[in-house]
């Protein structure tokens, strides 16, 4: 198959300009994919005549994303059966807990969030929907991680960050943990990604009982927070998305 080059700049320049809310000028994107300004200044004008991509400020022209890409993503949204699946039961969850509810999935070896719910009790997190997080540093991806087939690949091509003093930095700790995770049914992010924050996150299953995404709900880190408490509605939660996708748990008995 042939790649188009002009398609595969275009998307370039709309993942770039989707990472950086504040917005970014011609000069800077150039600068970031080391591409000729000609080349972007003709991508940039034919994206912002469509509402692509708008200015942010008129004066400093720097790029933001526009309205059109914003309702072209939420009709991924509003199609995608995981997520209709979802949604009422993310904002009981949410409310019930006054915690923040992400539903992710992994990605190029990495966990892209797909949906959040915010309470309006919750404390608001910076991670929005299409960004992405680590694997190993996180509820969603050490819940993915865990019951993945090709675990031992995904693990072999992480590459380690130190965000606090509690991230997991290496192979054989992650592992441990993920043995964790397989036990009790969840996983929990310890203040690795940021020291205030604490997550917990539970697998979701498909109708062939792969794992296809996972569910967490994250919030300000207490010394007294009830981990079985949460741990027990992510996993009831993420059970029954589970159950509407098609998953059925072998009867023991």
């Amino acid at each position: 198959m042939k790649i188009n080059n002009t398609t595969k700049k275009t998307i370039e320049i709309l993942e770039i300009i989707s990472k950086n809310p504040g917005g970014l000028t011609l000069n800077d994107v150039a600068n970031q994919l080391d591409l000729p300004k000609s080349t972007v200044f003709d991508i940039l004008a034919t994206l912002k005549s469509m509402d692509i991509i708008k200015y942010a400020d008129e004066r400093l022209k720097n790029f933001v994303i526009g309205t059109k890409l914003f309702i072209i993503g939420n009709s991924y949204i509003e199609n995608d059966d995981l997520i209709n699946s979802s949604k009422h039961l993310i904002k009981e969850l949410g409310d019930k807990l006054g915690r923040t509810i992400f539903i992710g999935q992994e990605s190029q070896g990495k966990i892209l969030y797909l949906y959040k719910y915010e309470p309006d009790n919750a404390i608001i997190t910076t991670s929005n929907i299409g960004s992405t997080v680590y694997l190993y540093n996180t509820a969603l991806g050490k819940s993915i991680l865990a019951y993945r087939e090709d675990q031992d690949q995904l693990i072999k091509n992480l590459t380690y960050k130190k965000f606090t003093k509690n991230t997991i930095t290496n192979e054989f700790d992650l592992r441990e943990e993920l043995k964790k995770v397989k036990a009790c049914g969840y996983a929990i992010d310890n203040r690795e990604v940021e020291e205030h924050l604490s997550c917990i996150g539970a697998p979701i299953f498909n109708h062939k009982g792969e794992v296809i995404a996972a569910v967490s709900a994250s919030g300000l880190y207490t010394e007294n927070i009830d981990i079985e408490y949460i741990s027990r509605n992510i996993t009831e939660t993420a059970y029954k998305i589970s159950e509407r996708m098609g998953y059925q748990v072998k009867k023991l008995f």
